[in-house]
């Protein structure tokens, strides 16, 4: 499992749509609402560039978990949204869930081992596609895999 230190944040690939209407962005950790945006969502990526750095960072008010996130554009059109879990190592839970950014439905339980499905509780495996559970969304997604997020060490040995 890759593993990323002290960056628990989420950056959010958009295209260009033809709809010009606002939709909003609830974190899949969370579900809390987040933003709203224009476009289409193509990629949720753990973390950020550090060699581009972000010139905005949003951090919600609601915020239970500290999560960041980053809006970037992207020219890439996909089918489905590609995403990466988190599996935040400083949580008190091993077993976490992952909702719809579209529509707060859950999607998946996961630990640091494994994912599954929320609605059939099969196992996901690294670039399995599926549909949200929420009949009324049917967003396509595409699960790549879990990454493990920690908290640099000068926190966790002070």
């Amino acid at each position: 499992m890759r593993s990323l230190v002290g960056k628990n944040a989420l950056t959010v690939f958009l295209s260009k749509s033809e709809d010009d209407g606002l939709k909003m962005f609830f974190c899949p950790y969370t579900r809390n609402n987040v933003s709203q945006y224009l476009g289409n969502v193509e990629i949720i990526y753990p973390s950020y560039d550090t060699l581009r750095n972000p010139s905005v960072i949003i951090r919600p008010q609601k915020l239970s978990r500290n999560i960041h996130y980053i809006f970037t554009e992207t020219s890439d059109k996909t089918d489905s949204v590609s995403f990466w879990l988190q599996y935040r190592q400083f949580e008190n839970t091993s077993l976490q869930s992952y909702y719809c950014h579209n529509c707060q439905a859950p999607q998946l339980y996961f630990s640091d081992e494994k994912a599954v499905n929320y609605k059939d509780k099969t196992e996901l495996k690294d670039g399995d596609n599926y549909i949200c559970s929420n009949p009324l969304c049917k967003q396509k997604l595409k699960y790549m895999g879990i990454v493990s997020i920690s908290l640099p060490d000068i926190i966790n040995n002070g």
